[in-house]
């Protein structure tokens, strides 16, 4: 590994306690993988963007040098994910696009669609599916209880 750059030490103050100190910096691996952003006690940790040598990358929140809250994954094939992440794995609310136009909007479980769950097809006019999803399968296809993704899908279109 290969430290990069000038590291920066943030020391974060509240109401005149010290909280945390977190660096600042960039490294890279040996395979030419490379990560800038946050560490904490040597491990990433923070908010941070990791680039892989095969185009994949990820932009968000670092806990103990895994994914993990908030982040956004892009493939270099078109795929995208945002949403939330635990220890490395797609874990809670997230928004998955396929190179091909397909969306998800859901829950996941173990980087699976898990739970209610919209997929929106880019054949039939954007025709969506309403369903629930069990490790990456729909089980069931219902129209109601979607409020709250309907909220965030709106949001993530743009739509008012």
């Amino acid at each position: 590994m290969r430290w990069g750059g000038n590291l920066e030490r943030v020391i974060n103050y509240q109401f005149g306690i010290l909280h945390e100190i977190k660096n600042l910096g960039k490294i890279q691996f040996p395979d030419g993988a490379w990560y800038a952003g946050e560490f904490k006690n040597n491990e990433i940790d923070g908010f941070g963007e990791y680039f892989w040598p095969d185009g994949r990358q990820y932009k968000g929140q670092w806990k103990d040098n895994l994914m993990d809250g908030q982040g956004e994954s892009i493939w270099p094939n078109g795929r995208k994910y945002k949403g939330e992440y635990a220890k490395d794995k797609q874990e809670g609310f997230g928004i998955y696009h396929w190179g091909d136009g397909r969306i998800y909007y859901g829950y996941w479980i173990n980087s699976l669609q898990h739970g209610r769950g919209i997929l929106k097809n880019n054949e039939e006019g954007g025709k969506e599916v309403r369903g629930i999803w069990q490790e990456g399968i729909m089980k069931k296809e219902i129209n109601d209880g979607f409020d709250e993704i309907l909220k965030l899908k709106q949001l993530e279109e743009g739509v008012k």
